[in-house]
């Protein structure tokens, strides 16, 4: 198949459909979703073999990006996932995604703004709407604007999606990411001071010692707006770094900031577990442990994840399976050894029958882990 031809075909047939309604962004996620259900099926590197130029040296959303068409309405985007998760996102864009191959666990949420905290921040509350698997062949759309708000965790490596998307013509609108369950930011508010910042954070982790480089964020924490702080406290070699001193700035940006100081700390914690649990995961190789982490980075709502776990072991309960999955994983990964009676107590527990509660319980639901059964 001669790819290039085929896209190009597919790129001009939408646009020549959706020029006829005036370029309305309303019809666009329609017109994508059709012309997606007949794309044939993908050879990936032959792809990349016959269309290598496409690769965009000016973009990075998933591992390798392809733009295989674009004009100045339309993009087709073929991205390319191994480890990198997204983020849970709005677009400024509209159409639809196909995966085309692997597996993704996508959930929607829904965001209450409550306290604008600068033009860029605010502070509400995020909550889970909808989560299932996406298989190979499933198409979705994408709406503009916070009527979507999702993220894609891929569960296959490598997980290739196709996107067909408007090309974002305002500029000015925010993109927000959300960090659950209380903020949401625009990261590519990007002004040239906070680009400074960024540039100074990084040479100074690089060149300076543990205590130095606290004290250079500790300065931006105590003289620079809300929103450049939060720039810093995500930073990764920050949000990723030394436990202890991470709290130690958290709390002072707490301090400097009381009003947003719940909102603060518990959405950065819990970006921290997250990221935490998925570098974990990487390391994981048994699929039935991969898919449970899954979960558990992704989703707060018990009733969602007992769902999926009887929808991916059919043969056993939720609480079945869960506590198999860790028994297989106790010793590793910060989970520990799980005696059969606790594995039994805390499968009672998920499937929300009478459990015998103990220390032992106690401590294991206590993981970081297995928050989300107790939200």
């Amino acid at each position: 198949m001669d790819y290039n031809k085929e896209f190009q075909k597919i790129g001009e047939e939408i646009e020549t459909v959706w020029r006829r309604r005036d370029y309305d962004p309303a019809f666009l996620p329609d017109l994508a979703m059709a012309a997606a259900a007949k794309v044939p099926e993908v050879d990936t590197p032959e792809l990349i073999r016959q269309m290598s130029s496409t690769y965009d040296l000016n973009y990075s959303f998933s591992s390798y990006d392809m733009h295989v068409f674009r004009n100045e309405n339309l993009r087709i985007e073929i991205l390319h996932w191994l480890t990198n998760p997204t983020s849970i996102h709005e677009h400024i864009f509209c159409g639809a995604f196909r995966l085309m191959k692997g597996r993704s666990l996508q959930v929607e949420h829904e965001f209450t703004p409550a306290q604008r905290l600068t033009y860029n921040c605010d502070a509400g509350h995020l909550t889970q709407r909808h989560s299932e698997v996406l298989n190979s062949g499933d198409i979705r759309p994408i709406i503009s604007g916070s009527d979507f708000i999702h993220a894609n965790f891929h569960l296959g490596r490598p997980t290739v999606t196709m996107v067909i998307r408007s090309v974002a013509q305002n500029q000015t609108l925010h993109q927000y990411t959300y960090l659950p369950p209380y903020l949401r930011y625009d990261p590519f508010y990007k002004t040239e001071h906070r680009k400074r910042l960024c540039a100074r954070l990084e040479y100074m982790a690089q060149i300076g010692q543990s205590g130095s480089f606290e004290v250079d964020v500790l300065d931006i924490i105590n003289t620079a707006a809300f929103d450049d702080v939060l720039e810093a406290l995500m930073y990764p070699r920050v949000s990723s770094g030394d436990e202890v001193r991470l709290a130690r700035l958290i709390d002072a940006a707490c301090q400097r900031f009381p009003d947003a100081a719940t909102a603060l700390s518990v959405s950065l914690w819990e970006v921290r577990r997250r990221e935490r649990l998925t570098a974990q995961r990487r390391q994981v190789e048994v699929q039935g442990q991969r898919f449970l982490m899954a979960l558990m980075i992704n989703l707060s709502d018990t009733e969602a994840i007992r769902g999926h776990l009887a929808e991916e072991f059919a043969d056993e309960t939720p609480g079945q399976s869960a506590a198999r999955i860790l028994r297989e994983m106790g010793g590793s990964h910060d989970v520990p050894v799980i005696s059969q009676d606790t594995a039994a107590s805390f499968a009672d527990f998920v499937d929300g029958n009478p459990y015998e509660n103990n220390a032992a319980l106690d401590a294991l639901l206590a993981l970081p882990l297995l928050r989300p059964f107790l939200a």
